[in-house]
């Protein structure tokens, strides 16, 4: 059958081939659309706390949807949109607070606010606030969706589309489009081919991971989150605690590494996959750049931090300020490295350096350095007494250095070279 109400209808119940019409200054309360049964809400119309409901109907071979249209100036708030109905929200048309197991439409020039969604969302329009708990919400091209929340599930941002201040605590956004303002906490954002983001910002437990030819910028990972640069990092800012990780063919540049904070430069060579870069990297004091098999770091900028390079990793021209230090180990190879006054050369058996400039520094030979993470790193010209080495921490005796009465936690190194 079909209703038609010029004030208001509460409870309408339609089934198979029942239709709700809601026209202009209509309002249809509570109502149940079930199997096969439609509504439309036209301009002016207003349809809420709508229940859309599936089942079986005499007649037909499969389970039959109930479906809600809001049309050009119609809104419908608090629909319950339950498995395999659909609420399609068309041009200029407005959905409130709808629950949403089946899935929610959005067209282009409609607006959805305030959804908590446990199934599919297809922003082609304009939607802000979604809970996400278990579901998808697909952010279509032209589409834009603000505000967004991830408990569950995942935000899918599609080329053309774009997110804005989505904040992901246990699910993941993905994108292709565009996402300004992300904050990841518990959950990760992965930046596909041809995606961008700018501003994220990553918190402890949360992951920011860029697939090649993806493109991140301005990211703040602070203690306990990670960012993984497969494609191309800017202006990455490394807190303490927080770890950027340069992976194969990835490319990190002007990264600021905070005291604590760590850059690893490592890539794949054995597979033949790319070289991991690091160009323009700030080394603050108490901050470290690990550069490593397949790594490569140009320009970096030793501020009173650590670079460490270890085998088949190499870097070119960097300047070390003072009170920062760069050690080379064995099959690890420095070239061209500026040595400002203040700042410090440790080359160990085995390690290269060629092309040392000094201008006020001075290439080690001989004491005891420690590195400690989150720390200066610390040189005794001869004698090093009742030092303690913590985790992650190295303490190096070079020949006529003496280390007394070290303690070495687990995780911490202690090298002892000949002469030492």
């Amino acid at each position: 059958g079909v209703q038609y109400d010029p004030t208001t209808a509460p409870g309408v119940v339609v089934s198979a081939g029942g239709n709700i019409y809601v026209f202009a200054s209509g309002i249809e309360e509570g109502g149940t659309v079930a199997g096969a049964g439609q509504e439309i809400v036209y301009s002016g119309g207003t349809a809420s706390g709508t229940d859309l409901t599936a089942g079986f109907i005499p007649g037909y071979a499969y389970e039959q949807a109930g479906a809600l249209t809001v049309s050009s100036g119609g809104v419908a708030s608090a629909t319950n949109v339950a498995v395999l109905t659909t609420e399609t929200v068309t041009f200029s048309g407005r959905a409130v607070g709808a629950n949403v197991l089946g899935t929610l439409s959005i067209s282009s020039g409609a607006t959805a606010s305030a959804t908590n969604l446990s199934g599919t969302e297809l922003d082609a329009g304009t939607a802000s606030g979604t809970n996400v708990f278990a579901g998808q919400e697909r952010v279509l091209s032209g589409g834009v969706a603000s505000g967004t929340t991830i408990h569950g599930g995942s935000q899918n941002v599609s080329a053309g589309g774009g997110a804005v201040s989505t904040t992901v605590i246990g699910g993941q956004q993905i994108v292709y489009g565009t996402a300004t303002g992300t904050m990841v906490s518990g959950g990760s954002q992965t930046v596909q081919n041809g995606g961008t983001a700018s501003g994220s910002v990553v918190y402890s437990g949360g992951s920011v991971t860029i697939a090649v030819s993806g493109t991140a910028s301005g990211t703040l990972v602070n203690s306990g989150g990670i960012e993984t640069d497969d494609g191309t990092a800017i202006a990455t800012i490394v807190s303490p605690g927080g770890t950027e990780a340069v992976g194969s063919a990835g490319t990190a540049s002007g990264t600021i590494v905070q005291s604590g904070g760590i850059q690893t430069v490592i890539g794949n060579p054995p597979f033949g996959v790319g070289t991991a870069i690091a160009d323009n990297t700030m080394v603050d004091s108490g901050g470290t750049q690990l550069v490593g098999g397949g790594g490569h770091a140009v320009s970096a900028i030793v501020s009173g931090g650590t670079e460490a390079v270890s085998a088949g990793g190499v870097t070119t021209a960097t300047v070390v300020t003072a009170g920062g230090f760069v050690i080379v180990s064995s099959g690890g190879t420095a070239s061209g490295t500026v040595l400002d006054s203040g700042g410090s050369l440790l080359v160990l058996p085995g390690g290269n350096a060629p092309g040392t400039i000094l201008s006020g520094g001075s290439v080690l030979s001989t004491g005891v350095a420690v590195f400690q993470p989150g720390m200066p790193a610390a040189f005794y010209s001869a004698v090093a007494s009742d030092v303690t080495v913590g985790s992650g921490g190295l303490e190096i005796v070079f020949i006529g250095g003496v280390a007394i009465a070290t303690v070495v936690n687990s995780g911490g190194h202690e090298i002892v070279n000949s002469g030492g």
